[in-house]
């Protein structure tokens, strides 16, 4: 038994109309014991080919729309074009991405790239599945993982997945608030924030022969509501109307007030 996977695209530019995709199944005429449904390598070729397909009318779609003139809707010349790949979540794609010339009612003479913008090395879907396994696994687990189910290619390791829990790290520390534990305002009432001077000196001796010449060295920091702030300014500015809270730390371990 065989199967014929095609596919059709409508309002995809190039791409619209009918494609075959691939052919699923083997040549035997009878199948042994237990083999039902498609096997995992069946799967992902099946999910790999599709992917293909489906970029390419994307990218064809994108284009088709950018040919047109928005002022004068004369169709655009295609300069040149170069070959891009791209990492998805069912395997790398390859894709055309053209570049166009201007139109020359916009008096510009730079070329027109439509894909800039939506194309990108990773797809947003991987980098998800990526950042959301390498938050529960450690990164060469969760690299395999895709490797073994969804056909991620090999060039996408530990390191990509690595790179995805980071930046979505990042994206949820400049959140500013969480839905559901919203930043309660300040009270006046609360008293100013702690500040704590911290110093800490040592001698530095002569190794050389001759006479001895030693100089101390004297460093210093400060810090603010968790924050480290310039011990100059803040040293320059300390003496205000209403000072707030002074702490002095000595290398020792004992504080002064």
């Amino acid at each position: 038994m065989r199967m014929l996977v095609t596919v059709e695209f409508a309002d995809a530019g190039v791409k619209t109309g009918t494609h075959r995709v691939l052919v699923v199944g083997g040549c035997s005429d009878m199948a042994s014991p237990g083999d039902i449904g498609m096997s995992l390598e069946e799967a992902k070729t099946l999910l790999s080919a599709l992917q293909w397909e489906f970029v390419a009318a994307q990218a064809a779609e994108i284009t088709e729309r950018a040919r047109q003139c928005k002022q004068c809707g004369a169709r655009l010349n295609i300069k040149d074009w170069a070959r891009r790949s791209v990492h998805t979540l069912f395997g790398r794609v390859l894709l055309q991405s053209l570049r166009l010339v201007s139109c020359p009612c916009e008096g510009t003479a730079s070329p027109i790239s439509p894909l800039k913008g939506w194309l990108a090395r990773t797809s947003q879907e991987l980098r998800y599945q990526a950042a959301k396994l390498g938050s529960t696994h450690s990164y060469r687990q969760a690299a395999a993982v895709l490797h073994e189910l969804l056909g991620v290619d090999l060039s996408f390791g530990y390191v990509g997945i690595r790179k995805a829990v980071l930046e979505a790290g990042s994206r949820l520390d400049r959140e500013l608030t969480i839905a559901h534990e919203p930043e309660l305002p300040p009270r006046t009432t609360d008293p100013p924030s702690a500040l704590t001077l911290a110093f800490d000196g040592g001698y530095a001796r002569r190794m050389r022969k001759g006479a001895h010449r030693n100089f101390e060295i004297l460093t210093g920091a400060c810090e603010k509501g968790g924050k480290n702030q310039g011990l100059r300014e803040r040293l320059q500015g300390i003496i205000v109307p209403a000072p707030p809270p002074l702490t002095i730390r000595r290398t020792d371990g004992n504080f002064t007030r």
